[in-house]
């Protein structure tokens, strides 16, 4: 006799967690679905985003690139053609070679002060840029991640618990349970 219990049992017990199973997707099947795809385009967003940035970013970087490059080839070019000038004028005498020569070492070292301090210049444009840049950056990425945790918490609120669940369902089940031995009874 007690087999014949077991296997009634087993028999029973089949259509209730095929019902379990039913019950689980008609109350919760919709709701997992619309938190799959509200993630997955959060995370889409999250990419755009990341990816505008960094384009960005690239974009200011040769641009600043650009203008130090031209900036530097302008003051090289100053600077070469104030040497041809020194050079041409120190070959016409002996005499105005050592004055041009003392005026050509006083322009040089103005010139390589003002190369110096224009460098200098660029230099701390740069770094400044570039600071300002990564804190842009900084930025951008600590309003992403706050709005993404904003909504990964609206999810986690919104949702229900594990435990709760597993409570609801064990309960449910009991009373199926009950039910179907109450039926055979």
């Amino acid at each position: 006799m007690a087999k014949k219990t077991s296997n009634r049992e087993k028999v029973a017990d089949q259509p209730v967690d095929d019902n379990v199973d039913k019950i689980r997707e008609i109350l919760f099947g919709g709701t997992m679905r619309d938190y799959e795809t509200r993630i997955a385009q959060l995370e889409q967003q999250l990419s755009k985003r990341i990816e505008k940035a960094s384009a960005d970013f690239d974009k200011q970087l040769e641009r600043l690139n650009t203008l130090t490059t031209r900036e530097l080839d302008k003051v090289s070019e100053r600077l070469k053609a104030e040497r041809k000038a020194r050079l041409d004028e120190g070959k016409s005498g002996a005499r105005e070679f050592k004055t041009l020569s003392q005026a050509m070492d006083s322009r040089f070292g103005e010139v390589e002060e003002r190369l110096d301090i224009e460098a200098e210049e660029l230099r701390n444009g740069l770094h400044e840029r570039g600071q300002e840049l990564a804190a842009l950056i900084a930025e951008t990425r600590d309003s992403l991640q706050a709005a993404l945790d904003s909504e990964t918490r609206e999810l986690t609120d919104s949702k229900v618990s594990r435990d709760d669940l597993a409570e609801l369902l064990t309960g449910i089940a009991a009373q199926l349970k009950k039910g179907s031995k109450a039926r055979k009874g």
